[in-house]
């Protein structure tokens, strides 16, 4: 559809014949009864990506909370170079969580468009990265 009224109708007609419909366009521009069929909800239903959403926001609160209240300054040790070995093992497992919640976002999202009978959106939403 070329407006996003237009695809938000296509979408309801879809799934009055009872067809399973994915609705691809940003949160704002959907109308708020089809919410429910965007990727960002199949992705908030997704366990295992709810999961890895929630383990991505607690080691990288852990990670900004170390740094910014001072509690792990105590704890660090130097290595030879100077390097902060605790440091850099908290960032690694920031940085391992939140790609993992990105794989498993993309895996809900993936299943969903898969399981779809009809994805639907503007000209624009459709080539939108």
């Amino acid at each position: 559809a070329f407006r996003n009224v237009g695809a938000d109708n296509l979408a309801d007609q879809m799934m009055k014949v009872g067809l399973k419909v994915v609705r691809v366009g940003r949160a704002s521009s959907v109308s708020e009864h089809l919410w429910a069929y965007t990727l960002d909800a199949a992705i908030d239903r997704d366990p295992d990506a709810q999961k890895a959403l929630e383990n991505a926001v607690k080691a990288t609160s852990n990670l900004t909370s170390r740094s910014s209240n001072g509690k792990g300054v105590e704890k660090r040790r130097k290595d030879g170079n100077g390097k902060r070995i605790l440091e850099e093992h908290f960032r690694g497992l920031a940085t391992a969580a939140v790609k993992a919640s990105i794989k498993a976002s993309n895996i809900a999202a993936a299943r969903a468009l898969r399981e779809a009978d009809v994805i639907v959106s503007t000209s624009i939403g459709a080539a939108d990265p």
